[in-house]
């Protein structure tokens, strides 16, 4: 595989995935709920109007069930494609921050390294700049909340 080809592929940019996001894009609009309650709506309607023919039943559920199969790993390559630049966005956040550079690459810790930073974030003090739990975070954002707010 070329590298121009690789770095496509791991970054999203193939012809399959622009597609993929283009399906997902236009699947969460309120135009693709309207067509489907119509297609739906007239569907049932030619099922009553044909006798409730059996066949016709059956090609309802071979529809809903492919259409269904293709959706999941629709959604799932755009979720996935969300998740990677989320977490290059922590990974930047946290190595410029004074947090400890280990947390940037966590999602590939084992289990009991996981568990170990987990009991070690719970064990700093309240006034640690690495604890985002304190009181003093949520004052913070209730404080900018009202100044934008009242200079609104």
């Amino acid at each position: 595989m070329r590298d121009q080809d690789r770095t496509a592929a791991t970054t999203g940019n193939t012809p399959a995935s622009r597609f993929l996001r283009g399906v997902d894009s236009a699947a969460a609009g309120p135009r693709a709920a309207i067509a489907v309650g119509v297609l739906v709506a007239a569907w049932l309607v030619a099922y009553a109007l044909s006798g409730f023919r059996e066949w016709m039943g059956v090609a309802l559920q071979i529809v809903v069930a492919a259409s269904t199969l293709v959706m999941v790993f629709v959604i799932q390559h755009t979720q996935r494609r969300s998740e990677i630049a989320m977490h290059l966005k922590l990974d930047a956040l946290v190595r410029a921050s004074e947090a400890d550079d280990e947390l940037a690459a966590i999602e590939h810790a084992r289990g009991d390294q996981l568990e170990h930073h987990r009991r070690r974030q719970q064990d700093l003090p309240d006034d640690s700049p690495n604890d985002l739990h304190g009181d003093d975070l949520d004052n913070d954002l209730d404080d900018d909340l009202n100044d934008d707010r009242s200079s609104a």
